[in-house]
């Protein structure tokens, strides 16, 4: 096994290698992120939703690139378009790392051309959060053992991207449509509940 060290003098060797669409000073930054819980958006033009992508890079590829929202390169074009990603990126496929990596850089693309990607958090994540891998893909049994450490541990608190998902919301609107994972029970509406509140209450491990 081979082990490498990420700094900012070769961060550019592994930018280059694996087609990464951020900087390094994003994997810094990424420590400081706080939870946005007011999360309404107006006036957006364009606009797109996936749900359920579990692993499946190239599924996932192939949707943004039909959806004009990516290039053949992987890189963002679409404008001041707003992609919303509705929860559940974890388990049962192979290449949950990939995808995560690659929204994480996209989020960034995003921002500087005007647009913006919305990466709500669905079970999926809540379960591994939570250290639950009943729909774990075996190619990450192994990289538990390869690494000798929990799955789960590789989104923890102390990484980049567990920190990074961590900042992210439960239920967002745009345009006055609303988007949340699943949907909304009859109980919260009852409870009249607004944005904030839900984002700000919802136990995230």
């Amino acid at each position: 096994m081979r082990t490498d060290v990420i700094t900012a003098d070769n961060f550019y060797e592994f930018k280059k290698k694996f087609n990464l669409l951020f900087d390094y000073n994003d994997l810094r930054d990424a420590y400081a992120l706080k939870p946005n819980y007011t999360q309404v958006y107006n006036s957006v033009d364009s606009l797109s939703a996936i749900s359920d992508i579990h692993g499946e890079y190239d599924t996932y590829i192939n949707l943004l690139k039909a959806c004009r929202i990516i290039d053949d390169k992987l890189n963002w074009i679409f404008g001041e378009g707003h992609l919303v990603i509705l929860g559940d990126a974890f388990d049962r496929g192979d290449k949950v790392t990939q995808i995560l990596w690659h929204l994480f850089g996209l989020e960034k693309q995003a921002e500087k051309a005007g647009g913006m990607v919305h990466v709500l958090l669905g079970n999926h994540e809540l379960m591994i959060f939570g250290n639950d891998e009943s729909y774990m893909h075996e190619k990450y049994r192994t990289v538990e053992e390869i690494f000798q450490v929990k799955y789960s541990d590789l989104y923890s608190v102390n990484s980049v991207l567990g920190k990074w998902l961590r900042s992210k919301p439960i239920v967002i609107t745009i345009n006055d449509i609303l988007f949340v994972h699943a949907g909304i029970s009859i109980e919260m509406v009852d409870r009249k509940l607004k944005i904030e509140q839900i984002n700000r209450v919802f136990p995230i491990c």
